[in-house]
């Protein structure tokens, strides 16, 4: 074998590394927001959305069409968007959208809110039997605060 052929090996090596890494990235985001209905006990299918962008520019997309970042960096950058209907009276239906970066670090995964830039760390064997409540804590947590009636301001 030339030393060309091994580049070239090499190189094909290289590239099937970066897939099975983008891989395994983009199944962690799917099971995260998948994992986040039944935290919520939302019994209704499309309340938890996995996507990219925010807002106006959300798009809903399935977890194996998720992009990772070219050149091998390890890095996925997704949204999760909750979507609540109220009763009659109010503005019929909520949405809240959560941008998380999701990248691996020396002995497993790390997760970031990009709101508040926490992160969680999770063991791959945490990640393979989805042991993601930590995570749903923070976004329930920032849920329940962005929501809190306490905070609007009135007078009486």
């Amino acid at each position: 074998m030339t030393i060309y052929q091994q580049i070239q090996q090499r190189i094909m090596q290289y590239d099937q590394a970066l897939d099975d890494q983008c891989d395994l990235l983009t199944k962690a985001a799917g099971d995260l927001a998948h994992g986040f209905s039944r935290y919520l006990g939302i019994v209704e299918a499309g309340c938890v959305q996995l996507g990219v962008g925010e807002r106006d520019s959300f798009k809903k997309v399935l977890f194996v069409n998720l992009e990772c970042e070219a050149g091998g960096a390890g890095l996925l950058e997704f949204t999760i968007r909750l979507c609540v209907e109220v009763p009659v009276g109010t503005q019929s239906q909520w949405a809240r959208d959560f941008p998380i970066q999701l990248s691996f670090f020396g002995t497993g995964y790390r997760f970031t809110v990009e709101s508040t830039k926490k992160q969680f760390s999770l063991t791959p064997l945490q990640v393979q039997n989805c042991e993601f409540n930590e995570i749903y804590d923070e976004l329930s947590i920032l849920l329940m605060d962005a929501y809190d009636p306490d905070k609007v301001l009135r007078f009486q």
